[in-house]
């Protein structure tokens, strides 16, 4: 059984749960920048997902869970941040090969 299987059971599991979630996922489709490891590290991606305490988002490298990244949500054409904050990788899920779907709690917002 390959790993992504095992995962996909998982993200199923992630979308009963997110139904019973006290604060409501917003659906979105944003370009996304994550700042990690001192802020050497930047991987673009895409927000899925937002809510009060943390988003989903969609990306073609995996950041370690427990790693906290300071996230700058934007339009992917401006400079111009629309949303900042310190966020904490508490999920990872394997769509496909090489795209993952992190899970952040939403630690700080600025």
């Amino acid at each position: 059984m390959k790993m992504r299987d095992l995962l996909r059971g998982s993200y199923h599991s992630m979308a009963r749960f997110h139904e019973q979630r006290e604060f409501q996922r917003i659906k979105v489709n944003t370009a996304v920048s994550l700042h990690y490891d001192n802020a050497e590290k930047v991987i673009e991606a895409l927000c899925i997902d937002i809510s009060e305490n943390g988003m989903g988002i969609i990306s073609d490298r995996v950041i370690p869970m427990g790693t906290e990244c300071k996230v700058k949500i934007h339009d992917g054409k401006t400079n111009k941040s629309e949303f900042q904050a310190l966020v904490e990788i508490n999920r990872i899920f394997e769509l496909e090969e090489g795209r993952f779907i992190l899970g952040a709690a939403i630690l700080v917002k600025y």
